[in-house]
């Protein structure tokens, strides 16, 4: 009883600090993504982005090493991921490379508290993307065609990323209360109008809809039935 009493802090205390580092690490390599993808990236030189998304890596390295109760289990497990990286790497430097590490290291992680650091930290950015772009900071694209008439980009690079932000934030919330209320499905369809009336994303709309209905027919039976569907949302 001793032995446990005083290993327990070290346990309790090593998975803190590598909670930690991996929740570091994962909050500013999206906000370093959604910077990228928005008018800010103009402001950005490339050298700095690529440095952040590496300082990123590293500290999510760290955070695995402090974790591991098998050091060498975690290094021929970085050395696979290694391998695997530098064939994506081949074909292209995006952020799958980086979204790899991640899943690696995150399966120590509670799912639930990675997707509610992840909705806080999108949903904050892309709040202050948006504003920016209305008091000028940024460029608020705003272009016209016969089709679609007035679309605006609100701050990003692409008019179709804020449909997709506004779909990743609904579908995080309704997982993490696994309940729907009439409110809930309320703001869900308008935060989904708001966004295609600015940017005309269709797509998005078309399924955000699809997703919050049958979302909210499921949500009345069990919440096995919830979960299920989720996972094969996200």
């Amino acid at each position: 009883m001793i032995l446990e009493s005083v290993s327990q802090p070290n346990v309790v205390s090593k998975t803190s600090a590598a909670e930690i580092l991996f929740s570091a690490s994962f909050a500013i390599w999206l906000v370093s993504a959604l910077l990228w993808q928005s008018m800010y990236a103009q402001y950005i030189p490339i050298f700095i982005h690529y440095a952040v998304r590496i300082i990123c890596i590293a500290i999510l390295l760290l955070a695995e090493l402090v974790h591991s109760k098998d050091v060498r289990q975690s290094v021929f497990g970085l050395v696979v991921l290694s391998l695997l990286s530098y064939l994506l790497l081949r074909v292209s430097y995006n952020s799958l490379v980086d979204v790899v590490f991640f899943i690696f290291c995150s399966r120590w992680m509670r799912f639930d508290d990675v997707l509610k650091l992840a909705l806080v930290v999108i949903t904050a950015t892309s709040i202050c993307i948006v504003v920016s772009s209305q008091i000028g900071l940024i460029k608020d694209y705003v272009v016209y065609n016969d089709i679609d008439g007035i679309k605006h980009y609100l701050g990003f690079r692409y008019s179709l990323y804020p449909g997709v932000l506004a779909f990743m934030i609904i579908a995080m919330v309704f997982y993490i209360r696994r309940t729907v209320r009439f409110v809930d499905l309320l703001w869900a369809i308008l935060l989904l109008m708001a966004v295609f009336l600015l940017c005309k994303g269709t797509l998005s709309l078309i399924l955000g809809i699809c997703f919050v209905a049958v979302y909210f027919v499921v949500s009345r039976s069990s919440n096995d039935s919830i979960d299920s569907f989720l996972w094969n949302a996200l």
